[in-house]
């Protein structure tokens, strides 16, 4: 006979919370996450990389402020410090909105309307490559938190950052990349629903990666 496992008394085991969703995330698709678990998009800031001035710009907004910079809590290996204590509050998480009209209003305030940070001077200084004279035809108004979150500059425009960057940079930190991100983890936004609030939504957060390049690293507030 086989004996039976010892139960130690000081271990408390217990099972994460798993949430499923069909088509909530992305139509057509279905998933399941632990929502316990920090999800974390990460970009590459490295020189040459395809997503190099939107992650750069990335980080120097948080380094400004902005939140969604991710901290490991202590003592957990898959938690997000938020900063709830009031130590840290650019640790606090974005939250993903997926109705069309919240994504349009952070789209104007950000840089398309007359009155957006982009149009009233308050952008920072140029990527590196958009800082050429002419103004490269590709580059874009960047902005971070990203259009497609509650955080974004239609309902929190003083920790909004905005930059011109490299086009194809801006649609590789952005667009498909980051959709994929939110389709893998699973991250919904309950304010489509009539009777939800966005409140509720799932935070993630936002990590950029680097390696020593040619380009100091951590960016100067100009970069």
């Amino acid at each position: 006979m086989v004996a039976a496992p010892s139960i130690n008394p000081n271990i408390a085991d217990s099972l994460p919370a798993l949430r499923c969703d069909r088509g909530m995330a992305k139509s057509g698709s279905n998933g399941c996450v632990y929502p316990a678990a920090a999800a974390i998009y990460e970009l590459d800031g490295n020189f040459g990389s395809d997503t190099e001035e939107g992650a750069r710009h990335v980080a120097l907004a948080q380094a400004t402020g902005s939140p969604g910079s991710f901290k490991l809590k202590a003592g957990t290996r898959a938690i997000a410090d938020t900063g709830s204590d009031g130590s840290a509050k650019n640790y606090s998480g974005l939250q993903r909105a997926q109705l069309l009209d919240v994504i349009n209003a952070n789209r104007d305030a950000s840089c398309n309307s007359s009155t957006s940070i982009f149009k009233t001077g308050g952008a920072k200084l140029p990527s590196r490559t958009c800082r050429a004279t002419p103004t490269p035809v590709d580059c874009q108004c960047d902005e971070y938190p990203f259009a497609s979150t509650w955080n974004g500059a239609a309902y929190d425009r003083m920790h909004t950052s905005v930059q011109l960057i490299w086009g194809s940079d801006n649609n590789q930190s952005g667009g498909g990349r980051l959709n994929g991100f939110y389709t893998r983890e699973r991250l919904l936004d309950f304010a489509l629903n009539p009777t939800g609030n966005h409140g509720d939504n799932d935070y993630f957060w936002v990590k950029v990666e680097s390696g020593v390049g040619p380009i100091p690293w951590p960016p100067s507030t100009d970069e």
